[in-house]
């Protein structure tokens, strides 16, 4: 049995959901790789070997992905990549969703290029929300426990669980900052944003790293 029949016979094997170290082994032995985010997220960075097919579109049409091989799903966080690999899979596929998504990816020190072929990051520092703070709307959807202890000046709060109904507390023409304690919640929130057409960043490692740095709160 060849490399590429062993790495595809162990992941059938295991859930639909791999670590960056298993989605390296299996593109290597020749899986395909689908980023399943939208165009624009597509423009601003993605995995270089990756092929953008957004979810939406994915539902109507599999054109140009291949079904004797495995499929690497793609996209901020998990969230999509999760229904879209559950979606190939019930049509056939060998389909496995990248944990943590292109998100992880990047925390893990592997590259991402603009559509212009330049390197780029998915979430912003502490440093860029700081400067970024005076002109956009900062986010903060922790519970209201958790606040308590402090918030990054001006934001606007609203729990993760109630966003839904409290959308129109937003301005759908200005950026956002989404922030949480450590950077999972926001990543989620921010990537549900996007998929809603608003223009929304993560805070990489939240609000832990946010005090840590002696920034101000109030």
């Amino acid at each position: 049995m060849g490399m590429f029949e062993k790495v595809t016979a162990l992941f059938r094997r295991s859930s639909t959901t791999v670590s960056v170290a298993e989605a390296k082994d299996l593109l290597a032995a020749g899986a395909s790789l689908v980023d399943v985010r939208t165009v624009r997220e597509w423009r601003v960075g993605h995995v270089p070997s990756a092929k953008n097919l957004p979810l939406d579109t994915l539902h109507s049409t599999t054109a140009g992905i291949r079904k004797d091989r495995p499929v690497v799903l793609v996209c901020r966080t998990g969230v999509r990549s999760a229904a879209a690999a559950q979606l190939l899979a019930d049509r056939g596929y060998a389909a496995h969703s990248l944990r943590g998504g292109i998100t992880a990816w990047l925390a893990a020190g592997e590259p991402s290029q603009s559509d212009n072929g330049e390197e780029t990051m998915s979430e912003i520092s502490i440093t860029e929300a700081d400067q970024r703070r005076a002109t956009e709307q900062v986010l903060d959807v922790r519970e209201h426990s958790e606040v308590a202890s402090g918030m990054i000046p001006g934001v606007i709060h609203i729990p993760m669980g109630q966003l839904g109904q409290r959308l129109n507390e937003l301005d759908a023409q200005t950026p956002i900052i989404v922030v949480c304690r450590s950077g999972n919640r926001s990543a989620i929130t921010a990537e549900a944003l996007t998929s809603a057409g608003y223009r929304a960043d993560t805070m990489a490692g939240g609000m832990i790293a946010w005090t840590r740095a002696g920034l101000p709160t109030t």
